[in-house]
């Protein structure tokens, strides 16, 4: 009996070193900058918007949009990589 209390003990603290030693996934791209800068006050509308990621991403034409401050959206045409 005292082998065996040994045992779960021992198994247990092992579980709980590897769930509380989990590292977090990131599944997402982080957005290092942009241009215009964040905040960017314009005297006139910019022609393109540049958004700069730490890493490749695909991107379909549904998946970005440009709003005014209305949130109307004010793009055209495709985003490009």
């Amino acid at each position: 009996m005292k082998h065996f209390s040994r045992l779960v003990l021992g198994s247990v603290s092992v579980a709980i070193l590897i769930v509380g030693s989990a590292v977090p996934a990131s599944t997402h791209a982080q957005l290092e900058s942009t241009g215009p800068a964040q905040s960017s006050v314009l005297s006139v509308a910019a022609t393109q918007a540049v958004l700069h990621l730490g890493e490749s991403v695909a991107i379909d034409s549904g998946s970005l949009r440009v709003l005014d401050p209305s949130r109307n959206q004010v793009d055209s045409g495709a985003p490009t990589t």
